[in-house]
């Protein structure tokens, strides 16, 4: 997001969370797209842990991608919701890669994971779910979209337009056609088709809704994350205010 206030990237795909605080920050950006909500993400636990329930989380230590952030927030909210005081976790900034060799060696009580890694440690019974990311507070929760800055907007309402129809018509194909995530994914990273072909189906947002940030909005000003009086209208932009083919 710093790169597309400075101008050198024109459209950015990151999760809610640091899209909010940002904006709260006073940068101008926009959010033009939904891109998906609630998926198959969990937090694991190595095979054999005394940790059996979402309640056993109490005083653990728990590896996130980046602190501060939307894993940050909906394992606080979730395990809230199991009678855990959020104030006692514990959360160790990793790369998802790098989480189950963390969790088999004992450097982390949990990990919060996602795909392909969470059906790889299935796979190799080496991790246990403990407690889905998103359920109760945060189910059906949005989690990320594409934002602009109000400057590139309005220098270039043709070109957001263009791409929210593009990423409509993908997340349509996505939705509607399933197998051309699974042969799409090897083709720009190491997964394999074999794996590809049994990865869980992400939350992908066919239907792009940005008037429902209400919930993530309350969450993330529980937990500090940002202030509240955020004017939300203010950071999204409504579809039909965009330049029609």
């Amino acid at each position: 997001m710093a790169g597309a206030v400075a101008g050198e990237i024109d459209i950015v795909f990151s999760n809610y969370v640091s899209i909010l605080q940002a904006a709260g920050e006073g940068l101008p950006l926009r959010i033009i797209r939904e891109n998906n909500r609630s998926g198959p993400q969990g937090i694991y636990v190595p095979t054999g842990s005394p940790i059996t329930g979402p309640a056993d989380l109490a005083g653990a230590s728990i590896a996130i991608n980046s602190l501060g952030n939307i894993q940050e927030l909906t394992a606080r909210a979730v395990l809230e919701s199991h009678g855990v005081d959020p104030a006692g976790l514990s959360f160790v900034e990793l790369p998802p890669p790098e989480m189950p060799a963390a969790l088999e060696q004992g450097h982390v009580d949990a990990a919060w994971m996602v795909e392909p890694f969470l059906t790889q440690v299935e796979q190799r019974g080496t991790a246990t779910r403990v407690v889905s990311a998103f359920e109760g507070p945060t189910e059906n929760l949005p989690v990320a979209g594409w934002t602009v800055t109000q400057q590139f907007l309005q220098e270039n309402p043709n070109t957001v337009a263009a791409f929210v129809r593009a990423m409509d018509a993908a997340m349509t194909m996505a939705v509607e056609q399933p197998e051309t995530v699974t042969e799409i994914i090897p083709t720009y990273t190491e997964i394999s088709p074999e794996l590809a072909a049994q990865l869980s189906t992400p939350g992908l947002a066919e239907n792009s809704d940005l008037s429902d940030f209400g919930t993530l909005a309350e969450l993330m000003v529980e937990y500090g994350l940002i202030e509240d009086g955020l004017d939300l209208e203010e950071v999204t932009v409504d579809a039909d205010e965009l330049p029609q083919e």
